[in-house]
C-alpha cells in the first residue's frame, strides 16, 4: 500500500513491476480470479507465490484453473492441512512449473479426476509425496500436459482407485512411465488411459489387474511410437468395449491378444485401423468373435498384416 501501482485486497497482493501476485491468509477463489482471468486490475500475474501465512481451502476444486497467462505458480509455502478436495486444482493452467506444499494429498482426499489436466506449458511437477490411498478417481488427472517429460508415480497407492479413464491421454512428451506399481484391481475403466502418448515406445503392463474393466476403448489409440505392447495377463472378461483401442499404432508390427475373452458382446470399431506395420494379431480360443460387434472397418490401413486362409487375425489354438 502506498506503493504506485500496487494493489492489494484480502488475500492478493500484485506487484506489477515484476507481475507477481502474492497470496497470503485463507487464498479466495474469486479474487484470485480477479487478478488473473476476469482481469478486473488489469494485472497479468505471471508468477504467483504463496506466502508463509497462505492458508488453501478445504474445497481446492478449480482453485488455480484457467490461469493461462501465469507460469510459474509457487505454493511450497501455503498451509494445505485443510484440503479434501483438489479436482481440477490446477485444470487449464498455463504454468510451466508448479511448486506444491508438502502433504497436499493425504488420506483425506478421494478424488484426483482433472488436476491438472489440460496445464499444456508444464513440464514437470513433483507428486512423489501424495496419499492416494483413499483415492477412487484418477480419470484426466494428467490429460492434455503435453510437454510433460517426466513422471515419478512410483509412490501411488492405487489400491481403491476405479477410474483412470484418460489419466495421460496427450501426454505428448512423455517417453517413459512407469506404471508397474500400480494396483488396478478396482479399475473399471481404462479408456483412452494411454491415448496419443506419442513418444512412449514401450509400456510395462505385467501387473495390471484388468478383472473389473469394462471399457478399454482407444485406450492405446495414436501410440505411434509404440513398438511392443505385452497384454499377456490381461483379463478382459468384463470388457465391452475395444473400439479404437489400438487405433493408430503404426509401428506395432505384433499384437499377442491370447489372453482376451470378448464374450460380453464386445464392440471393436476402428480397433486397429491405421496400425501401418501391423503383421500379425494373435488370438485364442477365448476370442469369440460371433460376440464381436462392428458397425465400420476394422482393419482400415493395415496393409501388412498377415492373415491365415484369409482371416484377419492367427489363431493360437
Amino acid at each position: 500500500p502506498g506503493t504506485p501501482g500496487y494493489f492489494r485486497k484480502r488475500c492478493c497482493s500484485y506487484d506489477p513491476e515484476t507481475n507477481t501476485l502474492t497470496l497470503s491468509g485463507l487464498i479466495d477463489r474469486q479474487e484470485l480470479y480477479e487478478y488473473t482471468t476476469e482481469n478486473v486490475h488489469n494485472a497479468h500475474a505471471v508468477y504467483i507465490v504463496a506466502d508463509e501465512t497462505a492458508i488453501l481451502p478445504e474445497n481446492c476444486t478449480n482453485l488455480f484453473s484457467d490461469l493461462r497467462y501465469t507460469r510459474h505458480i509457487d505454493l511450497s509455502k501455503a498451509d494445505p492441512s485443510n484440503v479434501k478436495v483438489v479436482r481440477c486444482m490446477f485444470e487449464g493452467s498455463g504454468a510451466e512449473d508448479i511448486q506444491l506444499p508438502d502433504n497436499l494429498v493425504t488420506n483425506k482426499v478421494t478424488d484426483l479426476s482433472g488436476m491438472f489436466k489440460d496445464c499444456e506449458k508444464l513440464e514437470s511437477i513433483d507428486v512423489s509425496d501424495f496419499d492416494t490411498s483413499n483415492v477412487t478417481k484418477m480419470n484426466s488427472m494428467f490429460e492434455l500436459c503435453r510437454e510433460l517429460t517426466t513422471l515419478d508415480l512410483s509412490n501411488f497407492d492405487t489400491s481403491n482407485v476405479i477410474d483412470m479413464n484418460n489419466m495421460f491421454e496427450c501426454c505428448a512428451s512423455l517417453t517413459e512411465l512407469d506404471v508397474s506399481n500400480f494396483d488396478t484391481s478396482k479399475v473399471t475403466n481404462m479408456a483412452f488411459m494411454f491415448g496419443e502418448c506419442w513418444h512412449l515406445k514401450t509400456l510395462d503392463l505385467s501387473n495390471f489387474d484388468t478383472s473389473n474393466v469394462t471399457d478399454m476403448n482407444n485406450m492405446f489409440a495414436f501410440c505411434n511410437n509404440m513398438t511392443s505392447l505385452d497384454l499377456i495377463t490381461f483379463d478382459t472378461s468384463k470388457v465391452k468395449n475395444m473400439k479404437a483401442m489400438f487405433l493408430g499404432c503404426k509401428n506395432l508390427v505384433s499384437i499377442d491378444l491370447s489372453s482376451f475373452d470378448t464374450s460380453q458382446n464386445v464392440e471393436i470399431d476402428e480397433m486397429f485401423n491405421y496400425c501401418d506395420d501391423l503383421e500379425t494379431i494373435l488370438v485364442s480360443d477365448k476370442w469369440n468373435h460371433y460376440a464381436l460387434t462392428a458397425s465400420g472397418e476394422v482393419f482400415m490401413f493395415c496393409w501388412n498384416l498377415k492373415g491365415e486362409n484369409g482371416a484377419k487375425y492367427y489363431t493360437c489354438k
